[in-house]
């Protein structure tokens, strides 16, 4: 994780803001933060859906901190933080990850928060 005491890049974050298909008050939230982090895998887990699973236990933590979104500027998509709590769904996280998520919403790549 590499973290940051500034917003991320108001073009970079708008390009993702934009076709998200969520409220307006959520994208405001995302649009009003003060710091982001860059997540990374960097474990052994060979397997890219495993690999996913841990950088979204990690959004869903960081989520319980006050995340607010997760943002792929790469993809230019976004998703709420919530989503990758327990309480978003009636599976646990790790289960919902591996067996729940769409896998279009996988292209995420979950690289920023």
């Amino acid at each position: 994780m590499v973290g940051f005491s500034a917003p991320m890049p108001s073009e970079a974050l708008e390009r993702c803001l934009e076709p998200s298909h969520y409220g307006a008050e959520q994208k405001d939230l995302a649009r009003s933060h003060q710091a982001y982090i860059i997540i990374y895998y960097a474990g052994y887990e060979t397997d890219p859906l495993e690999q996913y699973v841990a950088l979204g236990l990690v959004a869903g933590a960081l989520a319980r901190l006050g995340a607010v979104t997760v943002v792929n500027e790469t993809a230019h998509t976004t998703l709420p933080a919530a989503i990758f709590t327990d309480d978003a769904f009636d599976l646990d996280l790790s289960s919902f990850l591996r067996e729940g998520l769409p896998l279009l919403m996988l292209f995420l790549w979950f690289c920023k928060i």
